[in-house]
């Protein structure tokens, strides 16, 4: 049996992928995805979250000198 999930890459079209996947190895999996708008809000949360990092380092650093 072949199963078609749409949103694979999605939270829960992954979780489904998943977990038919392990349980239920007689299925074949097919999934479709749009990465596209996932992969760049990734890409912003990510640097978002180095740049906060990269600020509290700096000030850290400041602290330290004084």
């Amino acid at each position: 049996m072949r199963v078609i999930i749409s949103g694979v890459a999605g939270l829960l079209g992954a979780r489904m992928a998943e977990w038919i996947l392990l349980n239920k190895p007689d299925v074949r999996v097919v999934g479709i995805g749009d990465l596209s708008e996932a992969f760049e809000t990734l890409c912003i949360r990510a640097l978002n979250l180095l740049k906060k990092i990269w600020q509290e380092l700096n000030w850290t650093q400041h602290i330290r000198e004084e």
